[in-house]
């Protein structure tokens, strides 16, 4: 057999093999969570957004002042009312209540969107579980940026970085750490030398293990449908619902250049679909597994490059550090030759022609105007505040709208002007 025939049949064995067993802290997250809510945001004020929990332990009715150490203790996958096979799942994460609230009413905009699509709607309450977020892996240790992770780790007076020799056997055994830069997440209360980024990885994976799990989409937060775009969204979703690609996500820069060839694994990790199948399942495990530091998307870029048909790949990617496998496409010059494996920079039509290669990456544009990963949801990473009146005082938000709607009235761009505020959804 030649060695282009052994690499077809390997990556074909890849796509039928039985998922591996999930990471065993995982199963210590509580499944067994339902919400509702009721928004609270009206023009005039007189609402109060009030989130309703039913988890293992209790019932809590959190307000924007509701401060609750069940999240922080043990992370909660809940969903929103009964779960409907036939239909996919809207996934989001946060890492605590007061995040949750921030984000809120981007978090109301996706489940008004859910319900208009009749999906079902899950959300990630809670921190990275300690033992993923306090260790590494060998890939990771060897990697460029595992130096930075050990010599931060050095100058905060901690003896090393916890490398762990296998995925299953990652044990917690750091002290939490507090340093603004490498180890610190942009969401609240997260100091550990990976950030809680990683959770939506977690969360997916523990999903597409539920048989009643078919699809997920997974969006950040902070991105949101405007109401007129809501049909398109829908549409362009199910279109991904088709059975041609496992995994589709969004490129990490803009448009391609047509006399330029585009790393096929240069993905952002902002907004995702998974069909649930035995490689989407290895592919989210392996981008948990891979997890190093701050950036998800540098393991996301590792293991888009182990699972691809492109079998030269040994790992180059861990000799560069984030930034610049990040510009790799757009600078590819200021990268060293000699840190770049064979095929690394080449398209998605070059890897799909060396074998089967279920994922696929949409363009992505400002506002995902020219991309169609579920519709016309926007996403901006940099935003303004805003503070919205309640019945119980002033909610403090992020404004996205004054980036991408030109700070039109937030409640209209997100379409909650016409949504009861005290009704329960």
């Amino acid at each position: 057999m030649t060695r282009a025939a052994r690499q077809l049949v390997a990556a074909g064995l890849l796509l039928i093999q039985p998922a591996c067993a999930g990471v065993p802290s995982l199963a210590g997250a509580d499944q067994n969570c339902t919400f509702a809510l009721r928004h609270g945001l009206s023009k005039d004020g007189t609402g109060t957004p009030t989130l309703r929990l039913v988890y293992s332990e209790g019932t809590i009715e959190a307000q924007p002042t509701t401060t609750h150490p069940a999240f922080a203790r043990r992370p909660r996958l809940c969903r929103l009312n009964e779960h409907a096979p036939e239909k996919p799942v809207l996934l989001m994460v946060a890492n605590s209540l007061p995040y949750l609230w921030r984000e809120w009413p981007y978090f109301v905009n996706k489940i008004t969107f859910a319900r208009a699509a009749r999906w079902n709607v899950v959300i990630w309450l809670g921190e990275l579980p300690t033992d993923l977020a306090s260790t590494v892996g060998p890939w990771c240790c060897a990697s460029t940026q595992g130096a930075k992770l050990k010599l931060w780790a050095k100058n905060v007076g901690r003896r090393k970085v916890n490398c762990s020799a296998s995925f299953a056997a990652e044990q917690a055994a750091t002290r939490r750490l507090a340093h603004k830069g490498v180890g610190r997440s942009s969401y609240d209360g997260s100091n550990e030398v990976n950030s809680n980024h990683h959770a939506k990885m977690a969360a997916a994976s523990l999903l597409l293990r539920d048989s009643r799990v078919r699809d997920v989409f997974y969006l950040d937060l902070d991105s949101y449908v405007r109401p007129e775009d809501v049909e398109t969204a829908a549409r362009s979703a199910k279109g991904m619902m088709q059975h041609t690609y496992d995994v589709v996500l969004n490129e990490a820069h803009g448009a391609r250049r047509p006399t330029r060839p585009h790393p096929f694994w240069l993905a952002g990790g902002m907004r995702w679909y998974l069909r649930r199948t035995p490689f989407s399942i290895n592919f989210i495990d392996r981008w948990l597994k891979y997890r190093c530091g701050f950036k998800d998307q540098y393991a996301l870029w590792h293991t888009l490059l182990i699972l691809s048909p492109v079998m030269t790949y040994d790992g180059e990617l861990g000799r560069l550090a984030y930034n610049q496998a990040k510009y790799a496409a757009l600078k590819p010059t200021e990268i060293p030759r000699k840190w770049m494996g064979p095929g690394l920079l080449v398209g998605e039509a070059v890897v799909k022609a060396k074998g089967p290669w279920p994922v696929h990456l949409e363009p992505e544009g400002f506002g995902n105007k020219r991309g169609k990963l579920l519709g016309e949801f926007a996403h901006v990473s940099t935003s303004c505040a805003a503070t919205l009146a309640t019945a119980h005082g002033p909610l403090g938000v992020v404004d996205l709208t004054c980036k991408v709607d030109l700070g039109n009235d937030l409640l209209g761009v997100l379409g909650l002007d016409v949504v009861d505020a005290g009704a329960w959804m």
